[in-house]
């Protein structure tokens, strides 16, 4: 559909209340700090201040799980800024 502009805001609130919810170091609050980025990054052009929040979910993770990212998929996340072809 598109509604890439309009799905931002709904993803800063997700992310607020899994914050609050859960706590800023929680698996589910990274996650959804992963989706925004991607949001912006992806979708919206905006890989600078996804950037921010991927570092931001890389650095609540390695204190969560330990500097060398515990489990794969919360290691180093600077490969999903990395341009992709657009979908079709």
């Amino acid at each position: 559909l598109g509604l890439y502009r309009e799905a931002e805001p709904l993803k800063r609130q997700a992310l607020a209340l899994r914050t609050q919810t859960l706590g800023p170091d929680h698996e589910k609050t990274l996650v959804d700090m992963r989706l925004l980025a991607s949001l912006l990054s992806f979708r919206l052009d905006r890989r600078e201040e996804a950037g921010r929040i991927l570092a931001q979910a890389l650095e609540a993770a390695r204190r969560r799980l330990g500097e060398d990212g515990g489990r794969p998929r919360f290691g180093d996340h600077r490969a999903d800024l990395q341009p992709r072809p657009p979908c079709r």
